[in-house]
């Protein structure tokens, strides 16, 4: 969904508890000439949302 956010034009916030599957998504991003603002999360923890 990033990507094709990306492709359409926009910047994107990248969120995921697998940070190696962030960088590759933020690669492919940055490769259209976007933003991708990347945030290792697990949304089961508190401290990090």
């Amino acid at each position: 969904m990033a990507v094709g956010l990306a492709e359409a034009g926009a910047d994107v916030a990248l969120l995921s508890r697998t940070e190696k599957d962030l960088d590759e998504a933020a690669r492919m991003i940055e490769d259209f000439g976007k933003k991708a603002l990347v945030t290792p999360t697990d949304v089961t923890k508190r401290e990090d949302v």
